[in-house]
């Protein structure tokens, strides 16, 4: 499948092995290549007689000192405008990567070769780009399209099951607000059959792929429709940035949230509800949080879609059917409050 936007730069997603892949896409031009450790430690074959940069693993590296030392290091490599950025590893990579690539004389082409089902089928599509600042997550950044998203399911062999099920949260959210199909695949099958039969991962991957990719293409740069794609985001952030929780497993929590104030606005039927709280159980994320309140309000306070006294809130209309709602924040507050509570007496 290739799938490609007309959208500011143009930007295409291959299905197909990496390597080739990026061969085919750079011809002759000059790569500048950059992994995180783990992914260059268990995939050394690929990187044999490639230079690449090296970052430390993990979300801490996404700090204005390493992109520093990225651009320093394109820099002395004698990077110019036809220097291709191949961006090898999850979304911290293609994070910083991919604002480094969008800095460095205006803009270098870059090429991303997503290593995680996490990346694969969020990070890596929709050109977003950051770093965290002020400790607050995602705070600098741009959107900027890479010319191409190359989409290998060889990588996740060496994948550990954390990091699947912190995928498969992702992919559960693409199939809450867009396509229900996603959570029909995801309820006959468990996560040991997705690891073993790859033509059903492939299914799966392209259906959350095409879901994000349709979103991006209607509003790249995240003016309107685009916020549905933060479904379960505005407090999965929050529970990351206080817990240090992986990404999937803080959006998980932050889904149900927003699933309980979805039957609280829009009276969302409550068997979906329900569904999807088992299929959140059935790959093993949690549904959760010990941290209060509110801690987690203070947190939600910085959320990137606040605008004065209101906050953007992604909520279900109807199963398959998200909605972008405005609150005041002291009703929003009371709202999420209440939810909580809910939450925690049921638990």
């Amino acid at each position: 499948m290739t799938l490609q936007t007309s959208i500011q730069e143009k930007s295409s997603v291959f299905f197909e092995e990496s390597a080739f892949g990026f061969q085919r896409l750079s011809g002759k031009r000059s790569a500048f290549w950059i992994t995180d450790q783990h992914i260059f430690e268990t995939n050394a074959a690929f990187f044999e007689g490639k230079d690449v940069m090296v970052l430390p693993a993990g979300e801490t590296t996404k700090n204005m000192q390493q992109l520093e030392s990225v651009l320093l290091q394109l820099q002395a490599s004698g990077a110019d405008k036809q220097t291709v950025m191949a961006v090898v590893g999850g979304g911290m990579v293609s994070d910083i990567a991919g604002l480094a690539a969008a800095l460095y004389m205006r803009g270098i082409d870059a090429v991303y070769m997503p290593t995680s089902i996490l990346a694969m089928v969020d990070a890596a599509i929709g050109g977003k780009t950051a770093i965290n600042f002020g400790g607050i997550k995602n705070l600098l950044g741009v959107i900027r399209q890479p010319i191409s998203v190359i989409i290998d399911t060889g990588w996740l062999k060496t994948l550990p099951d954390l990091e699947w099920r912190n995928g498969l949260a992702e992919v559960i959210k693409h199939g809450c607000i867009r396509e229900l199909g996603i959570l029909q695949v995801l309820q006959q099958h468990d996560l040991a059959s997705m690891q073993s039969d790859t033509g059903l991962l492939q299914q799966l991957i392209r259906s959350a792929v095409r879901v994000k990719w349709e979103v991006v293409e209607q509003d790249p740069h995240e003016k309107g429709i685009r916020k549905i794609l933060n479904f379960g985001h505005t407090v999965g952030h929050a529970i990351e940035a206080e817990t240090g929780m992986p990404h999937g497993q803080a959006v998980a929590i932050g889904m149900v949230y927003a699933l309980h104030l979805s039957v609280l606005e829009y009276d969302l039927d409550r068997d979906f509800v329900t569904s999807v709280l088992a299929l959140l159980h059935r790959y093993h994320l949690p549904v959760k949080t010990d941290v209060s309140f509110d801690i987690l309000w203070k947190s939600i306070l910085f959320d990137k879609k606040k605008n004065d006294n209101q906050l953007a809130f992604i909520l279900l209309e109807v199963p398959g059917k998200a909605m972008i709602r405005y609150y005041d924040l002291e009703e929003l507050h009371t709202k999420l409050e209440a939810v909580h509570h809910q939450m925690h007496e049921s638990a």
